[in-house]
């Protein structure tokens, strides 16, 4: 998991060809659609989606039953699969933009089956089911709750779907925010959940986190596709912002990541974008690609501490730095001295 602090370069192609690709490919959705396995049919809902709450099928993983535990076996490697082919599709997207995508994982692409039996990995260290079962139950009925609030505001934005674009950004971005805040603010755990619900609680929330990253992917690429990027003058700093972090958080899409960032390179000198949001996105994309970021926005876990990913030219970086408007890393890592990972 990567994570980012609050927040030029030349590029290997040339705008007209960004133009180009952008054109013809900005819309597609990233990765493949796979059919649920027929094995999970039971814990599936009305709409054909598999249950937030209901990990019954979780308990194969620790089943002594050979068939119960093939079950298990099976899902696994239909994930890995799907994980597998996603990253082709992936990393060929990647190369026609002109970047080495040898860096480019894996992951399910929009297939939120695939992502909710890979998020069970959060719960690694629980080694049974009856203590994985109890966790579980104990973080739904907080989980439930929560969400209530945030499916209620999804609701009014579903009744209201002709509002003004400016509209739709702040509120998605809004909901993405207070759903990751629930996680990150809930340090050590949540008041009044043990250790391992804790853990569960926070697999729900990944769960969701990543349901609403991959519709907000889907729904900015139609946007930028038909409207182009959101700019200052077209939607306010705000929603500018807002566009920003949902492409962000557009993590299995690389290549509409990289789309967008040459959109914003233009628009920065006409502030039409902000540079600290381009800053934030370059790191996050070409940094990871490359395996060296540019501003040092972008922090990693070591040794139980956050520290920035490595970075090129360190000599250089409080000048580019300040260059794009963002304080000198010292004010960085400050914010990250109590916190562990």
């Amino acid at each position: 998991m990567r994570y980012f602090a609050p927040t030029r370069r030349r590029w290997t192609i040339t705008a007209a060809a960004a133009c180009a690709i952008a054109l013809t490919g900005l819309a597609g959705k990233a990765g493949a659609q796979t059919a649920t396995p027929d094995a999970l049919e039971p814990y599936l809902d009305s709409e054909g989606a598999l249950s937030s709450t209901d990990y019954g099928w979780f308990g194969w993983k620790f089943s002594s039953d050979k068939s119960e535990k093939a079950r298990w076996s099976a899902l696994m490697r239909w994930a890995a699969e799907t994980s597998e082919q996603n990253q082709r599709e992936m990393q060929e997207r990647v190369r026609q933009l002109g970047y080495n995508p040898a860096r480019v994982e894996g992951g399910c692409g929009s297939n939120e089956t695939c992502e909710a039996i890979l998020v069970t990995g959060l719960l690694h260290t629980i080694e049974d089911w009856s203590s994985a079962k109890s966790a579980i139950e104990e973080a739904v009925p907080l989980f439930t709750a929560y969400m209530s609030g945030i499916e209620s505001i999804e609701a009014y934005l579903a009744e209201n779907g002709d509002r003004e674009l400016a509209g739709q950004l702040v509120a998605r971005g809004a909901i993405e925010q207070a759903l990751r805040s629930a996680i990150t603010n809930a340090t050590p755990k949540p008041e009044n959940l043990s250790i391992d619900g804790s853990k569960a609680w926070r697999m729900l929330l990944w769960r969701e986190i990543v349901a609403r990253d991959l519709a907000n992917t889907a729904w900015l690429k139609s946007v930028v596709a038909s409207e182009g990027w959101p700019t200052r003058s077209k939607v306010g700093k705000e929603a500018a912002h807002a566009a920003w972090l949902l492409v962000q958080h557009a993590d299995r899409d690389p290549a509409f990541q990289i789309r967008v960032l040459h959109m914003m390179e233009d628009l920065v000198p006409l502030e039409e974008v902000d540079p600290q949001d381009f800053a934030f996105l370059y790191d996050r994309v070409i940094g990871e690609l490359k395996g060296k970021q540019r501003y040092g926005t972008q922090m990693v876990c070591s040794s139980g501490r956050f520290v920035p990913q490595d970075v090129e030219d360190p000599e250089g970086l409080a000048r580019r730095r300040e260059q794009v408007g963002l304080p000198p890393l010292s004010e960085q890592l400050d914010r990250f001295a109590s916190r562990t990972c």
